[in-house]
């Protein structure tokens, strides 16, 4: 018995009325599937998008140390003459995180009046103060406003072509350009061979 075969006798089975309110019900139940798939589908993407979005506060976390570095060496090893380069850099602290606050302010005035008529007035005044906090599916996390990078102490830029003078202010001059920082906190020494 080949393909051919089979389908004609299962669509002669369908022709009688019990299987058609089988094929019916059977109809229906796959249409309740696939409804069913879609949103557990579109869950899925949300929660990609949430991890995505998590990605992203990792990766602006990470701009301030090492792929700042890094990226000054490769611009800096681009300057003429300057060769290979390696650049560190250290801090005064580490990033100032400036979070948001919901504050409460309540007023309260008492009037006494004494034996002689004189009356005496209390004022108190109460301020209530904590984060505000973003709730995200189920879980809460503080609001952040702002991340103040940290101050830089200093830069050492060690370049192999630093041995001439010329090279040696490029260098000195770029990482004062680009870190907005004074001179004296920038220093370039000459890579060993």
């Amino acid at each position: 018995m080949n393909f051919t075969d089979k389908i004609k006798q299962i669509s002669e089975k369908l022709k009688t009325s019990k299987n058609i309110e089988f094929l019916i019900a059977l109809l229906i139940v796959g249409v309740i599937i696939s409804i069913a798939a879609s949103v557990f589908l579109e869950g899925d993407k949300n929660q990609q998008e949430d991890i995505t979005a998590d990605d992203k506060k990792t990766e602006h976390q990470e701009i301030s140390g090492d792929y700042l570095e890094d990226k000054l060496e490769n611009v800096l090893s681009q300057i003429q003459g300057a060769g290979q380069v390696s650049v560190m850099i250290t801090y005064e602290s580490g990033p100032e995180i400036v979070a948001a606050y919901e504050s409460s302010e309540t007023n309260n005035t008492t009037e006494e009046k004494g034996e002689a008529g004189i009356s005496k007035t209390t004022k108190q005044r109460e301020t209530n103060k904590k984060p505000a906090e973003l709730q995200n599916q189920g879980s809460t996390s503080p609001m952040i406003l702002k991340e103040k990078q940290p101050e830089i102490r200093g830069v050492i830029v060690v370049a192999q072509g630093a041995n001439d003078i010329k090279v040696k202010m490029e260098l000195t001059t770029a990482v004062k350009t680009v870190l907005n920082i004074p001179v004296h906190k920038v220093k370039v020494c000459t890579k060993k061979n």
